[in-house]
């Protein structure tokens, strides 16, 4: 319909300013934060317009959150472009503050599902975005081990942390929709925002697993341009997948009420696991931990099904 159209075009907006922000990932590391803050400034913006239609037309209980909503997200926008006139030595520490008064926007604004609206519709997306990132990790790593065959790099460790790695992914995607119950939204504020911001560890638990898993390529094909010792590189995915476990725990118990001290034990004991195996990887190889690693994720997965 014609009401449509305008929020397909918003959105359009916002997915070119998320592909703005991700190519300037890279610059973000010597400080250059151009590229990505005039994206995300770009994309923010286009969210304003969302909740402007919101605030025009929609249901008149959300219409004094939509304001607070417009209000806040648009200072914090131009506090984010002042930012690029902020000397190099002081970026770091402004960074902070302006991170936190963006993040804490819907809280501030007394955002709350419970006030209307497609709850199942937000459960639905971040499941899609726990997809994607888990996709972008196998991309990782995929890309990874097919520059060392183009390097006619052969080894059965490659193998196995192609087979391992593998198995974390698909492991990791089984157990999260496995214990996720969506019931957060429907909740208290605080039980929202728990499960939701809980989600910001996660998402970046799983993407640092794609650079884990990179790097033990690395490791494996040519360790000697890489900085960390064998232990420090299986510990980015040990670490990785902890922090996984450790987050689905607090969301699963806290967040989503959902508490079974079975099942706590069980993702305590497997982030102590990962940690371990990661220790271990002096003496059974980088490929040895990730395979450690994802027989014991595949050991939850069974452990969830029985």
């Amino acid at each position: 319909d014609s009401d449509a159209v305008p929020y397909r075009l918003l959105m359009m907006v916002m997915i070119a300013g998320s592909l703005g922000l991700a190519a300037g990932v890279p610059e973000l590391a010597h400080l250059d934060f151009r590229i990505g803050v005039i994206s995300y400034v770009v994309m923010r913006l286009a969210y304003v317009a969302q909740w402007g239609r919101v605030l025009r037309g929609g249901d008149p209980a959300w219409r004094p959150v939509a304001a607070r909503m417009i209000a806040l997200t648009t200072v914090v926008q131009v506090g984010w472009v002042l930012f690029l006139l902020v000397p190099l030595e002081w970026r770091i520490p402004v960074f902070i503050p302006l991170f936190i008064a963006d993040v804490a926007t819907p809280i501030v604004a007394g955002w709350d599902a419970r006030m209307g609206g497609h709850r199942g519709h937000i459960v639905e997306r971040y499941g899609l975005f726990t997809i994607i990132v888990l996709g972008e990790s196998i991309a990782a790593a995929t890309i990874a081990i097919g520059s060392a065959i183009e390097a006619r790099v052969g080894s059965v460790q490659l193998l196995v942390l192609a087979a391992g790695g593998l198995i974390v992914v698909f492991s990791l995607w089984w157990i999260y929709f496995d214990y996720t119950t969506g019931r957060a939204p429907a909740g208290s504020r605080t039980a929202q925002y728990m499960w939701g911001y809980g989600h910001y560890f996660l998402f970046a638990a799983i993407a640092a697993i794609g650079a884990g898993l990179a790097l033990s390529v690395e490791w494996l094909t040519d360790h000697d341009h890489v900085a960390l010792p064998e232990q420090g590189v299986a510990m980015v995915v040990g670490s990785a997948i902890a922090t996984i476990l450790l987050v689905m725990m607090f969301i699963e118990s806290v967040a989503e009420h959902e508490y079974g001290r079975r099942d706590v034990l069980v993702k305590l004991a497997g982030a102590f696991w990962a940690i371990c195996a990661a220790l271990l990887a002096p003496v059974v190889t980088v490929a040895g931990s990730v395979l450690l690693i994802a027989l014991m994720l595949a050991a939850m997965v069974a452990h969830g099904v029985v």
